[in-house]
């Protein structure tokens, strides 16, 4: 498995620079089964931190209307409940549509654009630290991937390193 990143730098239509990051991991059909088998691609490397923030917001405005009780009154805490829903739905929605990147993403390959230089640097160290550790995932899952394997097989009386020939092949708890 490799990884390409390509960084480039771009103007808009107004000229403000505008920074470009694209990602993308190249994996053996072996290694894109072992990702698959494994759930690896539903890993979420990054997510805007905004989404946090319009979490709890929604959280905020659901509390707030729970407060007012279940049994409303008055009109004016009828509306005032269904605004704090509203809020809630809304800044839940938000949440949601939030940019974030996934292993899966990265399989596909991806293109991060962003007006921030010291953002994308951030997502970039992210991403490579996140690549390597999947192909760490990759390499460990690898060796399970057979049906047993011996990690230490029996040695002679001798051998103190190494578990004695009559110790028995399974283990129970």
């Amino acid at each position: 498995m490799y990884s390409h990143l390509t960084r480039s730098q771009t103007h808009s239509w107004i000229g403000f620079k505008r920074y470009r990051l694209t990602a993308k991991i190249h994996a053996t059909p072996e290694e894109r089964q072992i990702i698959d088998r494994h759930g690896l691609m539903r890993i979420e490397v990054f997510h805007d931190p905004l989404r946090d923030d319009l979490s709890t917001h929604a959280m905020a405005a659901h509390d707030k209307a729970k407060a007012r009780g279940l049994f409303v009154t008055k009109a004016r805490d009828a509306t005032s409940i269904c605004g704090s829903e509203i809020r809630a739905l809304v800044a839940t929605a938000r949440s949601l549509l939030a940019f974030n990147v996934t292993v899966a993403d990265l399989c596909r390959g991806i293109t991060i654009t962003h007006k921030s230089l010291q953002a994308i640097g951030e997502i970039e160290r992210i991403l490579t630290e996140c690549i390597d550790a999947i192909d760490r995932h990759v390499r460990a899952a690898r060796g399970y991937a057979e049906a047993t394997e011996d990690i230490f097989a029996p040695g002679t009386e001798d051998d103190g390193a190494v578990p004695p020939t009559e110790w028995a092949r399974t283990w129970r708890h």
